[in-house]
Parts: C-alpha cells; sequence; structure tokens
C-alpha cells in the first residue's frame, strides 16, 4: 500500500483492524467494507482495493438491497454483485478454463464433441 492510500485510510478515520488488514492486503468482509463506506472512503479507492485484492463476493441480490440500505455506494454494491459469477460462497476463485485461456476459440468441448464436427458424421 502506498503512502497516498496509508493517508487517505487516515484522514477518513479507518479503525486501526481495519487499517492493519488493508496494509497486508488482506481480503475484506462485508463489514469491513461497510467501514469505509460509512467513513466515506472514496468509491474508486475501494473499488481500485478490492480488485487488488482478487477477492470477490458471493452476495445474494437481497444482500446487495442490505448493502446499500447500510450505506454502500450504488458504484461500490454494483462492483461486488459484477464479479460474484466467477467465485464460491468462500470468495475463492473457481477454476474457469476459458477464461485462462485452455482452450482457444475453436477448441472448447462444444466444437470438440462429435456433434458439431462435420468431419465425424
Amino acid at each position: 500500500m502506498s503512502r497516498n492510500d496509508r493517508s487517505v485510510l487516515q484522514e477518513h478515520g479507518v479503525s486501526g483492524p481495519l487499517y492493519e488488514k488493508m496494509r497486508l492486503q488482506e481480503r475484506l468482509t462485508v463489514a469491513d467494507i461497510v467501514e469505509l463506506e460509512t467513513k466515506r472512503v472514496p468509491d474508486t479507492f475501494v473499488i481500485h482495493y478490492l480488485a487488488s485484492t482478487e477477492a470477490a463476493y458471493s452476495l445474494s441480490n437481497q444482500d446487495i438491497r442490505d448493502l446499500r440500505s447500510q450505506g454502500v455506494s450504488p458504484a461500490v454494491a454494483e462492483y461486488l454483485a459484477a464479479n460474484r459469477p466467477i467465485y464460491d460462497r468462500e470468495g475463492r476463485p473457481m477454476w474457469n478454463p476459458y477464461a485462462t485461456g485452455y482452450y482457444s476459440q475453436f477448441e472448447t468441448p462444444m466444437y470438440n464433441d462429435y456433434i458439431w464436427d462435420p468431419v465425424r458424421r
């Protein structure tokens, strides 16, 4: 975390445990995110931090509505909702062969299946 990042957190009065967690680049809990939002840490800062940890949050639509009612901005709530499909409930990335480049565009199982291969018919 840069000196500027640390100063932003200090200026907004972020609690010691949360400050330390962010200094160590750890995954934030939903309660941590709510604290950042209630301390009015800029949305761009929060989203940038969340993206840098590569953590995701498997939240339901009701969870997102609850976050909004607790003061989480639309931008942060949208970020949390947008990156949830490729992660499990614990926030660990799930392997996605199409995202990693394991398959090229025409080597997907659909194209390799004999039903889709006109040569094999």
